[in-house]
């Protein structure tokens, strides 16, 4: 009995079938290898040629901040820097860059191909703008030649100009930055904030002025801040660098009587 439950049991298990397996021929993985390597092929030789689509005699285009690579692509050919998005998704794809992307705003002037572009953005090769600040302009010039470049807004400036806190060890005393920004030419990424502006100019005071500079100014009897202010008038007094002794005397002699510098 026992013999025909076990002869029973075995009767009834099923083996997969053989014609539900899939077969890989040769002749069908060679087929696949062809039609990988011909798209393969088209999407390199795409990839290798230059092509300019906008008008211009240039483009800017910024990729904004958490762009994936399936939006930053159709940036791109919105913008006539590419055509075809689906090819430059799968060139991403096949050469592994598809989250290298950085974000930031780009220049483009040139024809160029689109290996070269997605060089240009894997890298963050962003386009700066350059501002100019001239010695001798007061604090509120300074800020509208930011404002006009495109970077913020006045009250952002005024707010990052009372953050005394950048300069508390050179001048405990001070209520504002006046006399701590430094002229020179700033090289801005767009969106770079009025705050961070503000810090930057601080840190090229202190990059300029060394301790031995400030120690100096102590020497003869004044505050660094005082020091900063008699430099700054001094160059939007005068017209001519020989003027410049004279109508630094004028002011000094104004400090060391206890007059204010106006």
């Amino acid at each position: 009995m026992s013999a025909g439950r076990a002869g029973g049991r075995s009767s009834t298990r099923s083996r997969p079938s053989s014609s539900c397996r899939p077969i890989w021929t040769p002749g069908a993985v060679g087929v696949v290898l062809v039609i990988a390597l011909t798209v393969s092929a088209q999407i390199f030789l795409w990839a290798s040629i230059p092509y300019r689509g906008y008008g211009a005699s240039f483009a800017f285009v910024e990729i904004p901040e958490g762009t994936g690579a399936a939006r930053a692509v159709q940036i791109l050919e919105e913008h006539g820097i590419i055509q075809r998005s689906s090819l430059a998704l799968g060139y991403l794809r096949l050469t592994g860059r598809v989250r290298g992307i950085k974000a930031g705003e780009y220049y483009f002037i040139r024809p160029m191909t689109p290996g070269e572009v997605f060089d240009k953005l894997i890298s963050g090769d962003v386009y700066y703008h350059r501002v100019t600040i001239p010695e001798g302009v007061r604090s509120e010039e300074v800020f509208a030649l930011f404002v006009r470049a495109g970077f913020g807004a006045e009250e952002e400036y005024l707010d990052a100009f009372r953050d005394v806190a950048l300069i508390a060890d050179l001048d405990p005393e001070a209520t504002d930055l006046e006399g701590y920004l430094f002229p020179d030419t700033y090289t801005l990424q767009k969106g770079t904030s009025p705050k961070a502006i503000v810090g930057m100019m601080v840190a090229r005071f202190r990059e300029v002025f060394q301790p031995s500079w400030i120690e100096k100014v102590a020497a003869r009897g004044l505050t660094v801040r005082e020091a900063a202010a008699l430099a700054s008038m001094v160059e939007w007094e005068t017209a001519h660098a020989d003027e410049d002794p004279l109508v630094a005397s004028v002011f000094y002699n104004r400090l060391r009587l206890g007059m204010r510098l106006q």
